[in-house]
């Protein structure tokens, strides 16, 4: 092989390899999009927190503070539809908790 065939070689590996990485990151989840998700969900979790600063706290705040931990496993595992769906549910709990208890 020549040398400008190793050059046109390493040229099209190059370029697939780019246009395989944007593809790959346009296309489908990433550790950015779960990482979002699961911050948005802390953000109102401490929020719901705050505003219950009694001793007991509500069961649907518990769950959230569960579900959130669940969505720390599931990214640190790399899951990230599932980080994001326990981000998702934990921040539907936390506002859950936030809603007026009836006796």
């Amino acid at each position: 092989m020549s040398t400008s065939h190793v050059w046109i070689w390493y040229t099209t590996v190059g370029i697939i390899l780019t246009v395989a990485t944007v593809a790959a990151i346009r296309g489908g989840l990433t550790s950015r999009h779960a990482l979002t998700a699961i911050r948005l969900a802390q953000q109102e979790v401490i929020a719901a927190r705050s505003a219950h600063p009694e001793m007991t706290t509500p069961q649907a705040l518990q769950d959230a503070e569960a579900m959130l931990s669940k969505a720390y496993e599931a990214l640190a595992a790399r899951r990230y539809e599932e980080a994001m769906a326990a981000a998702s549910k934990a921040r539907q709990l936390s506002n859950a908790s936030l809603e007026p208890q009836t006796p």
